[in-house]
């Protein structure tokens, strides 16, 4: 049999071209592979970079055909109607005003439960809050007058532009010439402005036209409470009208 040193004469070149093609494939692998992954990753950057300048294009397209100032006055008749807080003293300044509208006398109006917006208790909703799309701010009010005076109280009390609701209510006659008392359990409303602006490709959805349609009856609901409702202040800062302009 040939000994080492006959096969290494006879195979030395073919062992050295073997070596170099093996340390070539070394090299590429390691090298060359994270090089393209690396590649199909920019890629992958740069096509998810290009949709969602798509999307911003499309959502500026639609920001810039819409009119600020009409925005503007029915965010600010839809928070006078539903707050983004529970403020307290457009309930009790509604109802003072109702009160004085109707010709009743307010008696005392209670608040129920945690008044406290940032508590963990007023960050979940209830299973009815949920169904109405809004959170409530549960109360009862004691008032008396004139059973005619008590009627108006409780035909205005759903057509005013803080938005109340009457549960349930109990009425007392007296024996003598008092007046009449009621005690009514009612909710006031209010819905958190969103923390958030939702994802880059998520469209911009318009108001509908019953959006629309019902914001303008809202509009139209007078306002007894006399609380200036301010607009809450923008997610953002202020940018540049095309934020894709040179």
């Amino acid at each position: 049999m040939p000994n080492i040193n006959t096969l290494w004469r006879t195979y030395q070149n073919l062992i050295i071209s073997a070596a170099i093609l093996l340390f070539c494939a070394i090299g590429f692998i390691t090298a060359v592979f994270p090089a393209v992954e690396k590649i199909q990753s920019l890629l992958s950057d740069t096509q998810q970079l290009t949709d969602d300048t798509k999307a911003l294009t499309a959502k500026l397209t639609v920001l810039n055909a819409l009119d600020e100032s009409s925005l503007r006055q029915q965010l600010s008749a839809v928070i006078s109607a539903v707050p983004t807080d529970k403020s307290l003293p457009t309930v009790f300044s509604t109802i003072e005003g109702l009160a004085a509208q109707s010709g009743v006398s307010v008696v005392s109006v209670d608040i129920e439960g945690d008044t406290a917006l940032a508590t963990a208790s007023a960050a979940k909703q209830t299973p009815e809050e949920k169904m109405l799309g809004t959170r409530t701010i549960p109360f009862s009010a004691t008032i008396e007058g004139t059973l005619d005076a008590i009627q108006h109280f409780i035909a205005l009390a759903p057509q005013v532009r803080r938005l109340l609701r009457i549960r349930t209510f109990a009425i007392t006659f007296p024996s003598d010439a008092k007046p009449v008392r009621i005690s009514l359990e009612m909710d006031a409303f209010y819905q958190p402005s969103p923390t958030s602006l939702g994802k880059t490709g998520a469209a911009i959805v318009t108001l509908s036209d019953a959006e629309q349609s019902v914001i303008s009856k809202v509009s139209q609901l007078p306002q007894v409470s006399g609380a200036d409702m301010s607009l809450p202040p923008p997610l953002m800062g202020q940018m540049k009208p095309n934020p894709f302009a040179p």
